[in-house]
């Protein structure tokens, strides 16, 4: 019978950093979409909308621009009519979060445009530190919801 050796993973390979350079994206974006409702206090932003449920965190500017991609200005939490199927929807048009933001956060607005151009290198100390600072920002709500009034 032969005797099966665990193989020995070289974790120095650029492969191997790639792979963990991703899982690390993966969850800094699932947090970062948590952190983006929980700024919004689980309410839509649209203006004049409300809805509390069946929330999607939206990414303004593109996903794909690195240096927005975990910025929580570049957020904005909205139902599922507001995010993506209906007239007014932000994947349809500009203006929806263009609306939304002069309307509620004008220094939003700022802050992507001042970083718009920014080049940025994901690296893993990078996304750790934005994994820490969604986990604290979500850990705080909850602090604050267990609080009963009384």
């Amino acid at each position: 019978m032969a005797i099966k050796r665990k193989r020995k993973v070289n974790k120095e390979t650029k492969t191997w950093k790639l792979k963990e350079i991703r899982k690390l994206r993966n969850k800094a974006l699932k947090l970062w979409a948590v952190a983006v409702k929980v700024r919004a206090g689980f309410v839509c932003e649209y203006p004049g909308c409300g809805a509390t449920e069946m929330l999607n965190s939206h990414h303004i500017e593109s996903r794909s621009n690195r240096a927005l991609r975990l910025a929580l200005e570049n957020g904005v939490c909205a139902c599922v009519s507001h995010h993506k199927w209906g007239k007014e929807a932000f994947h349809r048009s500009f203006v929806a979060a263009y609306k939304c933001l002069t309307q509620k956060r004008q220094a939003d607005l700022d802050c992507l445009i001042k970083h718009y151009l920014d080049d940025l290198v994901e690296t893993k100390e990078y996304l750790e530190a934005k994994i820490q600072e969604f986990t604290i920002i979500i850990n705080e709500d909850m602090k604050n919801d267990s609080i009963l009034p009384g």
